[in-house]
């Protein structure tokens, strides 16, 4: 296991973004967990979620942050980290709901999460070279800082709209 390569040449966030955007998504499921939304559900659907939750951010997190940049990936590392994200978009779907949100609320709830998770490493990524800036550097510069403001517009717009609309309760 190597740690992070620190950046000695300067910040270069048009390479940061993208990963900071990945990893932001890796790690909101945590968000939820911190906030205690697990408090919602029983604790057998706990106890269900929960482990392969922290195999599959703990496979992705060794494998964007900590593995070898040399490694080459083949299909079945790929597909195992297809699964990972199965599994970690699911466990989003089902914990976003714990309490009696509509889905605009749902949806803004999670943006706001996935905003601070985003913040959060973005400042990582710009001091840290990761593994999976190596491997997202195989796309153009331009449609990765691209794809990164959409993501971004994206989730200020949907964190704003949930905050500056009522609450509604069902």
């Amino acid at each position: 296991m190597k740690l992070p390569q620190y950046r000695e040449s300067g910040l270069h966030w048009k390479k940061a973004a993208l990963p900071a955007c990945i990893l932001g998504l890796l790690f909101c499921p945590l968000a939820y967990v911190v906030i205690g939304a697990l408090s919602g559900f029983s604790f057998i659907l706990s106890a269900i979620l929960i482990p392969p939750l922290l195999i599959s951010t703990g496979y992705l997190t060794y494998s964007y942050i900590f593995s070898e940049t040399k490694e080459k990936t083949s299909w079945i590392k790929n597909s195992i980290e297809g699964i990972c994200w199965v599994i970690i978009i699911f466990f989003i779907y089902v914990i976003s709901n714990f309490t009696l949100f509509t889905l605009l609320e749902r949806v803004g709830f999670f943006a706001l999460l996935y905003f601070i998770t985003n913040a959060i490493f973005i400042i990582f990524t710009l001091f840290y070279k990761t593994n999976l800036e190596d491997r997202l550097g195989k796309i153009p510069e331009s449609i990765s800082l691209m794809l990164s403001a959409l993501i971004i517009l994206t989730v200020v717009s949907l964190g704003a709209t949930y905050l500056l609309t009522n609450s509604s309760f069902i």
